[in-house]
């Protein structure tokens, strides 16, 4: 593609404008090196701390390792390309002689916006004919280009958006070269001068400087001196992601020879789009579209490190998102570009550069994964990672510190502005995805003006669902934590269980951050609206919008950091405070009195839900295999005051069941008396079923430590020997995992009738004589085991701590053997649960199981 035109150019690096050094490129690849190495750890914890004990635990599993994936050849690719430096002489041009057009392109942007830029591009140094195409069809715009001295075009439809609009104009002009600026990019006088002298080569396709916003800055390797502080934090976040992509991986790009056109600010050869047809018209991103064309032609493009162009940063975060929804739908259709895969495309390292622009997007998606993943922690117990909170608490910090160490050797290019937008467009990025895989055309529009463009309600409307989720979440936390601490109204009303430790602090911190990010208003953008990044919304409390977010976000963070501390201070001082014993008797009981298919009272029961729990070992450390849900198909009252639990087998073998625990854990004998625990309960037939009736420590809620909690089974049962059932005691030193256990045999099944199940726990009177505390069980009133004291030993006897009750039908596992598919639905039924405090002996137990 040789031209016989004159170019007249003075080549060398005295007359360098400020660009990218050499020192911050390598600052650039040093964050890159370091995101990469931190989603590889990221990735290495997902992996290996995965604990995806049901379905849903399991596909949210797959999709964060799967996504993470994304993110880890992601940021190695990008480590790959801001390690290069291309080689760009420096050439000044004195002439060019094959006639240039400069093209504005406007399409209901305000003339206020985008006067100054046509006198700028009108007062360009080198002989060119400046062009105004106008896709509004502005009376007023059309008078003020006459009086300005500017040609106006303007097109009876508005077919195939700013790329059709550019077509037209091709057809109407004649200049060898053509630069192409929005209606919101101002350049300077010596545009030109700095660019066409490239061409020389006849080789080359386009020349791309970089897309800047703000009015006052030196180059793309001097940060711009716009004072931050008067802008939008949509404009602020914005401008970081612009220059951080500019400065460090642009150049990068360019030296695999894949600069790339991003619609402005550029420079191309006309022969060179007659090859193609002109700007490619199938997408909203005709720039990074006709690119690849050009490339996949075997043609050269340059990147020229210098601002020459300054623009206005989206407004407001309706511009914003609508900007971000574009591109990330031209990124995704490049990625889905037969152009790009198939035969006679680009070069492999240039499909990689290209493949990159749609990963970006790609990897924000995790964003919503992550906004969502402490959500089901807290909502449904549903947990697809089982890492310690330490390790967890461990990773944000190092993010944080890795982003914050970034950021500095980066001269503060991406801060937190860019990284709370990043978050912010995240549905967009979705939404793009969803556009370009369905194919589904919609109307071009530009990021300033008044033009209609594509609604913002699908936006909206997810991330309205993400705030409802994390807000949610954030209330059934702190009810949690509170019951933790002795608050239990909160939770009772919302039959939620009490938190296991105040770790849980941590993911409702995480959720309110997420929401309050995710609720900043999208402000209205359009008219003169849009003119300008630094008008701020109205105030709340004191606060504009944007900045409330991250103020509260941090205060909540904080909080959240003084709670762990005072939870790990109590736990190092006194794990677990004691409760006073009782100095008079009294009864907890639950008959399971109320209407047909109710829940179990939330007042006095918790549901335990999944195979684990959170930092638990996995299938509740025995091999059960059924998952603990909560459901009226699984607990439920009868209506004729009983509670059934009900263990169910679905098609594709996996089985449910319920788990109940006592919301109390408080229970203890008094000074010489008596803690009775009894159920009268029916056990279930199915082969495989494994029904317990027992209490622990209350210690195993704050640490999970088993048997050091002790554990008392008042009744274990298994289906597969209807006859017979055990009561065990679990300790340290008592034979684990089986435990000091006797068996009471029937001489007919324990299915077929009610029968009482008791356990007495005594206290010696005499603190002297402690070593004749002992326990007792019975079934219908007949002792049939008994540990004491002074059998385990002071190490082995951990039962003087209080306790609290559980009722579970568990399947499968190390005891009870295999199920029997069809023995399923099976149920484990109870007629009351009684926990009774004596200062003395207990009542003598009434005979037989009625």
């Amino acid at each position: 593609m040789a031209t016989g035109h004159r170019v007249s150019a003075a080549s060398g690096r005295s007359g360098r404008r400020a660009g990218h050094r050499p020192s911050r490129r390598t600052a650039g690849s040093g964050a890159s090196l370091s995101a990469f190495l931190h989603a590889v750890v990221f990735e290495a914890v997902l992996v290996h701390f995965g604990a995806a004990g049901s379905r849903a635990g399991f596909l949210l599993w797959l999709c964060a390792v799967v996504l993470q994936l994304v993110v880890v050849a992601h940021t190695a690719a990008t480590w790959w390309t801001t390690r290069g430096r291309p080689a760009t002489d420096e050439v000044t041009v004195g002439d060019w002689d094959g006639g240039i057009d400069v093209f504005v392109t406007v399409y209901g942007e305000p003339l206020g916006v985008v006067l100054p830029v046509v006198r700028a591009a009108r007062d360009m140094d080198l002989a060119h004919r400046t062009w105004v195409l106008d896709d509004g069809g502005s009376a007023r715009l059309r008078e003020a280009c006459d009086r300005e001295g500017v040609g106006y075009l303007h097109r009876p439809t508005r077919e195939n958006g700013k790329a059709g609009n550019v077509n037209h104009a091709l057809a109407r002009t004649r200049g060898e070269l053509v630069a192409i600026f929005d209606a919101d990019h101002r350049p300077d006088r010596g545009f030109l001068r700095r660019t066409v002298g490239h061409f020389a080569d006849g080789r080359l396709a386009f020349v791309q400087t970089p897309q800047s916003y703000g009015p006052s800055s030196s180059g793309a390797g001097e940060r711009p001196t716009v004072p931050d502080k008067n802008w939008s934090l949509a404009a602020r976040g914005a401008r970081e992601a612009q220059d951080a992509f500019y400065r460090h991986v642009m150049p990068g790009k360019a030296a695999q020879d894949t600069a790339i056109c991003v619609g402005t600010n550029v420079v191309f050869r006309r022969a060179a789009l007659d090859r193609i047809g002109g700007l490619h018209t199938g997408s909203q991103s005709e720039d990074v579209h006709t690119s690849l064309r050009l490339h996949a032609l075997g043609l050269r493009s340059l990147y020229l490190p210098e601002v020459l162009a300054r623009g206005l940063p989206p407004a407001d975060w309706a511009a914003y998102l609508r900007q971000q929804r574009r591109w990330a739908r031209g990124a995704f259709e490049i990625l889905l570009d037969r152009r790009l895969w198939g035969r006679g495309g680009p070069a492999l390292r240039q499909r990689l550069q290209y493949g990159l622009l749609g990963t970006h997007y790609l990897a924000s998606i995790i964003v919503l994964l992550m906004a969502l993943l402490p959500s089901a922690h807290l909502l449904a117990g549903v947990s697809p990672v089982a890492a310690p909170p330490g390790v967890l608490l461990g990773l944000v910090a190092s993010a944080a510190v890795t982003a914050a160490a970034a950021n500095r050797a980066q001269n503060g290019t991406y801060g937190l502005a860019a990284a709370v937008t990043h978050a912010v467009s995240s549905p967009a990025c979705v939404l793009g995805l969803l556009e370009a895989v369905a194919g589904r055309r919609s109307r071009w529009a530009p990021t300033h003006g008044a033009a209609p463009g594509p609604s913002g309600a699908g936006d909206a409307a997810v991330r309205g669902g993400i705030v409802a989720v994390n807000l949610a979440a954030v209330v059934a936390g702190t009810a949690a934590v509170a019951a933790r601490l002795g608050h239990t109204g909160a939770a009772a009303a919302l039959g939620l269980p009490a938190a296991r430790d105040v770790w849980v602090a941590l993911p409702v911190a995480w959720c309110l951050a997420m929401a309050l990010t995710l609720l900043l208003p999208p402000g209205r953008s359009g008219g003169s609206g849009g003119s300008s990044p630094h008008k701020r919304p109205a105030r709340v409390l004191g606060l504009t919008p944007p900045a409330l977010p991250l103020r509260w976000s941090g205060a909540v963070i904080a909080c959240a950091g003084v709670v762990l501390a005072a939870d790990v201070a109590e736990r190092v001082s006194s794990p677990l405070p004691p409760a006073p014993r009782p100095t008079s008797a009294a009864v907890w009981r639950d008959d399971f009195t109320g209407r047909a298919g109710a829940p179990p009272d939330a007042r006095h029961w918790v549901l335990a839900t999944g195979h684990n729990y959170p930092g638990g070992p996995p299938d509740w450390g025995t091999g059960e295999i059924q998952e603990y849900v909560r459901s009226p198909r699984n607990a439920r009252l009868d209506g004729d005051g009983h509670l059934v639990i009900t263990a169910t087998a679905g098609r594709d073998g996996t089985y449910r069941s319920a788990r109940l625990e006592t919301r109390r854990s408080d229970h203890r004998p008094p000074e010489g008396g008596t803690l009775r625990i009894q159920a009268r309960v029916r056990l279930p037939s199915a082969r495989g079923s494994w029904a317990t009736f027992w209490a622990l420590g209350r210690s195993y809620r704050a640490d999970l430590r088993w048997p050091a909690s002790g554990e008392i089974d008042v009744l274990e049962y298994r289906g597969t020997r209807p006859g017979e059932v055990y009561g065990v005691a679990h300790c340290p030193d008592c034979g684990e995992p089986h435990g000091r256990r006797a068996a009471h045999r029937a001489p007919q099944s324990l299915a077929g009738g009610f029968h009482t199940y008791t356990v007495d726990r005594h206290s010696d009177p005499d603190p002297s004589h402690q070593r004749a505390d002992r326990i007792d069980w019975y079934v219908d009133g007949r002792r049939f085991h008994s540990v004491t004291r002074a059998e385990l030993g002071e190490r082995a006897w951990v039962f003087d701590q209080p306790v609290f009750v559980l009722l579970n039908l568990a399947v499968g596992g190390d005891w009870p053997g295999a199920p029997e598919p069809a023995d399923y639905p099976s149920a484990m039924t109870v007629d009351y649960v009684e926990i009774r405090t004596c200062l003395r002996e207990c009542p003598p137990h009434p005979p037989g199981g009625g």
